[in-house]
């Protein structure tokens, strides 16, 4: 936003530096109902149309910050409200290109109209082992225009019927390799960089092909989210 770099916290709330690693300003959760929500920030995204920084958090849902106004406006789940979110813990956000704003919560996947603003859910069920949901890590748009969401299992297409879960995964279960996906950017040819456990990969979107674009290296990339791809770099 601006130029500007956002920080977010695991208990501080965030920050915004500027260009030249300068102090903006800083922002932590409160009861007010203008301010953030909780200070355990897990994504921002930026939807520069309406001019609105959205703010995944911790058990404190999702959190939209006005440019403008510098006010924030909060969404968390109701119990009873089919047009809440579908749950409080916001681990990813995208915004596609129909301005539909999907967001992965712990309780599943939730769509957001922007106008008028109403929640659609998507309950995610969990495995055969865990029933949890899978946990929705991350969100990719592919250049088909197809949407896919990285798991704690491997990869869905969002536009499947959500019963009827078939995971890619890069890694057989056999092998106890695990299939977390912590993120999935646009690469060369209508591939995709996958970060998958403690690897970089390379995917073909809608498929089972995987190949290897980096070592092992488990004190670096394990957990990492992928941010963007660009000028031949990998920025985490």
């Amino acid at each position: 936003s601006e130029g500007n770099k956002w920080i977010g916290s695991s208990d501080a709330g965030f920050t915004i530096i500027d260009k030249d690693n300068r102090h903006v300003a800083s922002f932590r959760g409160s009861e007010h109902p203008d301010s953030l929500s909780a200070n355990e920030i897990f994504q921002f995204l930026e939807d520069k149309k309406n001019k609105i920084i959205w703010i995944g958090n911790g058990n404190g849902g999702l959190c939209a910050f006005d440019n403008v106004t510098k006010a924030f406006h909060r969404f968390k789940h109701a119990d009873g409200n089919q047009h809440s979110i579908a749950g409080n813990r916001v681990y990813s956000l995208y915004l596609d290109r129909s301005g539909i704003l999907w967001i992965g919560t712990d309780k599943g996947l939730s769509l957001l109209n922007t106008n008028p603003k109403q929640f659609a859910c998507i309950q995610c069920p969990g495995s055969e082992t865990d029933p949890s949901p899978l946990g929705l890590n991350c969100i990719f748009e592919s250049s088909d225009n197809e949407l896919y969401y990285g798991t704690n299992e491997g990869i869905i297409n969002a536009r499947n019927d959500i019963k009827e879960l078939t995971p890619y995964r890069p890694f057989s279960p056999a092998t106890n390799t695990n299939n977390i996906i912590n993120g999935i950017v646009d690469y060369m040819g209508g591939n995709a960089i996958v970060s998958a456990g403690d690897q970089l990969l390379e995917w073909k979107p809608g498929t089972n092909k995987f190949k290897p674009l980096s070592k092992s290296n488990k004190s670096f990339i394990s957990s990492t989210q992928l941010l963007h791809y660009r000028n031949n770099k990998v920025y985490l």
